[in-house]
């Protein structure tokens, strides 16, 4: 359906961030804030601080061997446009159902644990506040916040994954301490975000990509930067890159939404399920191709 650009604005207004949950995740995440180069930035940011755990980064690293090594860019457009279908197809109907169970298949591969299955939803769901935040220009309101953890508590829970704190406020803690009780560097870890850096990067014409290096790691916090033994950008690389961040944010908080838009088709042209048209299908010889979320990829 397609929307009225003047319009999302009011109905966000209008939305229960609890009982439509769904509705506003989608209005926010995908059609106010699904600006490819946002997305890319908010993702390749939450997969660094996945990384940043040692246990998961040996899962997605393997040895070197992982997909995301050997595929970088696919894998990455692939959970994208899993999230993406999530997103427009609502995780509570049968089609986003059938996403979450095909990723459950994939994981059920892998020893994960609850709470480093946790910090990866945390991750995702907290990282483009915690990127707002962090420049000094917050944009979502607390209505939204709670929207967004609403959707993705119920992700989370279709998922099977238990004891997600009670609001975004108390995940947000969760988070903090996890990342200080957990986050250590290992060879593995450097090596996927090496890898997660240099395609977020290689999504810009050539002449950007420097650039879109600076503005990445100027958007991670220090103590991230420390754990992945990461350079930080000049005092002058990284005000522009703020500037660059902020401008983008407020630009699009006070200009015209656009149209109705979704993940799928923004991500969807290296995604080896372009349509989904199989999910339900899928099983041994496509099990290789299902993306991670965060982990078992």
């Amino acid at each position: 359906m397609a929307l009225h650009p003047r319009r999302i604005r009011d109905e966000l207004a209008r939305l229960d961030p609890e009982h439509d949950n769904e509705r506003m995740t989608h209005l926010l995440l995908e059609v106010r804030y699904g600006n490819s180069v946002f997305v890319a930035a908010a993702y390749t940011l939450a997969f660094l601080r996945q990384m940043s755990i040692p246990s998961i980064a040996r899962t997605v690293h393997r040895g070197g061997t992982g997909d995301i090594m050997r595929a970088t860019r696919q894998r990455n457009d692939d959970t994208l446009v899993f999230f993406g279908e999530i997103m427009r197809c609502d995780y509570t109907s049968g089609r986003g159902g059938a996403v979450i169970d095909r990723l459950n298949e994939i994981h059920s591969r892998y020893r994960i644990s609850n709470d480093q299955n946790l910090y990866t939803l945390a991750s995702l769901t907290l990282e483009g506040h915690r990127i707002a935040e962090s420049v000094g220009t917050p944009v979502l309101s607390d209505r939204e916040l709670d929207a967004l953890y609403y959707f993705w508590r119920g992700v989370g829970r279709r998922m099977g994954i238990t004891d997600v704190p009670g609001s975004s406020a108390e995940f947000m803690r969760w988070t903090r301490h996890y990342e200080r009780q957990n986050a250590e560097y290992t060879a593995g870890g450097r090596a996927v975000a090496d890898v997660m850096i240099a395609d977020f990067a290689a999504r810009f014409p050539l002449p950007l990509r420097r650039a879109a290096r600076i503005l990445l790691l100027t958007l991670c916090d220090d103590e991230l930067l420390d754990v992945h033994r990461l350079s930080r950008p000049s005092r002058y690389q990284g005000a522009v890159a703020v500037l660059a961040m902020r401008g983008y944010l407020i630009g699009t908080r006070v200009l015209p939404d656009p149209s109705d838009r979704s993940w799928v088709e923004l991500f969807g042209h290296t995604t080896a399920y372009p349509d989904f048209a199989r999910i339900g299908q899928q099983r041994d010889r496509g099990a290789a191709r299902v993306p991670h979320v965060g982990q078992g990829e």
